[in-house]
């Protein structure tokens, strides 16, 4: 039975984020990466993003520059074995993956149903 392989960006984000995971890479890299990533999902930005079109522009330029930054600091070694690894366990990785963005998804909708609802509020009486 054939495996199947991922995809070139697929398997190039798994073995992103396996890199990470190396005690052989640095740590400038390894808080570089969380940082762009941790900017990107923040609610504050240098330039808001109520201003139409150039609010979003600033995580659009941020976000991947620090990830660049941050894939260029892994070692050869490194980025050779998180590459072998990706490919042999994509399916776990992503399957991983969908798992976690299904209950964000979840989440979130409960969320917004508590708020549009006002479940929070209990009344006496």
């Amino acid at each position: 039975m054939a495996t199947s392989q991922p995809s070139l960006l697929t398997g190039r984000i798994i073995a992103f984020f396996l890199s990470q995971l190396d005690r052989r890479s640095p740590l400038m890299g390894k808080l570089l990466a969380l940082a762009a990533i941790l900017y990107g999902l923040s609610p504050i930005d240098f330039i808001p993003d109520v201003l139409p079109a150039f609010g979003f522009l600033d995580d659009v330029a941020i976000v991947p520059l620090g990830l660049f930054i941050a894939s260029k600091m892994i070692p050869d070694a490194v980025w050779t074995d998180a590459l072998d690894r990706a490919r042999r366990e994509a399916r776990k990785w992503i399957i991983i993956g969908v798992l976690l963005l299904g209950v964000i998804v979840l989440a979130v909708g409960y969320l917004a149903w508590v708020v549009i609802h006002g479940a929070w509020a209990f009344t006496v009486g």
